[in-house]
């Protein structure tokens, strides 16, 4: 909550924290579910002191028409762009399939743990390129071959990929 208040002060319009849940698995194989948004929503109605509280997308919106964009700064993506593009793709191959649910049920079980060891690795590593001042020419093949991997997303360009995530 100290983050979010500390956020609110120096923006011009309230923040939104969004949690999505996948309401399809409710009581259908995420049992405990229900009773955790509800401990949630209890615990902000009496720790949040009013700075946060819970609202729909389009309520949000409706009090809040003009959002705030940002964009990071040229430096902050600049030659380590592929690598963050990469990134989100990655985050997104590991979260967008059912490998939990697939572990969970027992079927296919080798395939689902390889991919989640596979972009769960890529994913670490990336992040550390990200963060390297130099990179070498293993670098390099490394982002290159894994983009080239799964292909997915690829003919998104950077910007329309970023956006998505703005």
């Amino acid at each position: 909550m100290a983050k979010i208040e500390e956020l609110a002060e120096r923006m011009p319009h309230a923040p939104v924290v969004v949690a999505p849940y996948d309401a399809e698995l409710f009581g259908h194989w995420w049992f405990e579910g229900p009773w955790f948004l509800e401990s949630v929503f209890r615990r902000a109605a009496s720790e949040a002191r009013g700075v946060v509280t819970p609202v729909t997308l389009g309520g949000y919106l409706a009090r809040q028409p003009y959002c705030v964009q940002s964009t990071p700064s040229a430096s902050s993506w600049g030659a380590r762009g592929r690598a963050l593009d990469q990134v989100v793709r990655e985050l997104l191959l590991l979260q967008s399939s059912d490998w939990n649910f697939i572990l969970k049920t027992g079927t296919t079980m080798g395939y689902a743990e390889a991919r989640i060891r596979a972009h769960t690795h890529r994913l670490r590593h990336l992040g550390w390129l990200v963060e390297k001042p130099a990179w070498d020419a293993k670098d390099e093949a490394f982002v290159a071959d894994v983009s080239a991997r799964d292909a997915f997303l690829t003919k998104l360009s950077s910007k329309t990929l970023r956006d998505a995530f703005v």
